[in-house]
């Protein structure tokens, strides 16, 4: 009985902050409207806020699955595991928010977009090699006992396969000599090692237009790639810090044929079908 009168009083005073809080509520909600009107609310962001952040993925714990052996040898549930480096990634990333704000302030600074601002002391060049591959025309590779789709593109009907050989460069038919429409490969008469040097590594790039069959955007027969290259394109992409150069190989000739190396399968199922991989 003296519990009960003890609790008594403390129930009360819980009441307490509950009653001021509903009273001091009421006139902030019948004034609103006026507040609203002779002040400027402003949001605030915090800086986390502006960058991008690991969302924990929702998922069950599973107490049935098997424990992994973590540090000190103790033994923990793999779903533990993943909620620790998920909270380890969960402030965004510190040292591009720093570089992002003093390129910010840079940009306030002087005016200039950021795109535009060159934020290494000079360029930096890679130099590269291309390997040129073409494949054995007398590799004779068996596939025989094996089903494979019939053609790359058109029919995808599984059928035996053939004895396979090369190809060898320039021997890929031009797309405009193709029964189905083809707009999207590159095409011209001879992959020379200068061709790819051009394309590469050049600044110019490839002067003659590619695919006359073709009207370019420009409204005239054949795509313009001229000044389009790898080289150009990363000097673009890190804002003149980063570039590559190099050269290509004369073509190398490998023992097998292409099917060889990367050759479609057709494989069986449950019902004993032969069925396109893709």
């Amino acid at each position: 009985m003296k519990r009960a009168l003890r609790a008594a009083p403390r129930r009360m005073l819980a009441t307490v902050p509950a009653l001021a809080l509903v009273a001091a509520a009421l006139p902030a909600s019948s004034s609103g409207t006026s507040m609203a009107a002779s002040t400027d609310i402003v949001a605030t962001i915090s800086p986390d806020e502006y960058y991008i952040n690991y969302a924990e993925p929702a998922v069950q714990p599973d107490s049935a699955g098997k424990e992994i052996k973590g540090k000190g040898g103790v033994y923990e549930s793999p779903i533990d595991r993943a909620k620790v480096f998920d909270r380890k990634h969960a402030h965004g990333n510190p040292l591009t928010a720093r570089q992002l704000a003093r390129l910010e302030a840079q940009s306030i600074k002087t005016g200039k977009s950021p795109r535009r601002i060159k934020q290494a002391k000079s360029t930096q060049v890679a130099r590269l090699l291309t390997i040129l591959v073409e494949f054995n025309e007398r590799a004779d590779d068996d596939f025989t006992d094996t089903m494979v789709p019939a053609t790359v593109f058109d029919d995808r009907t599984c059928v035996p396969g053939t004895i396979q050989n090369g190809p060898l460069h320039n021997s890929i038919p031009n797309p405009a000599s193709l029964p189905h429409k083809d707009n999207n490969t590159l095409w011209v008469p001879d992959f020379s090692p200068e061709h790819f040097n051009k394309m590469l590594y050049s600044k110019t790039g490839i002067t003659e237009r590619v695919r006359k069959d073709l009207i370019g955007p420009d409204g005239r027969p054949g795509i313009s790639l001229a000044g389009k290259t790898l080289h150009n394109m990363y000097l673009e992409m890190s804002k003149g810090a980063y570039t590559v150069t190099g050269e290509a190989t004369p073509w190398v000739k490998v023992p097998h044929s292409e099917a060889w190396y990367g050759a479609s399968r057709c494989y069986q199922d449950a019902d004993g079908e032969w069925i396109d991989p893709y």
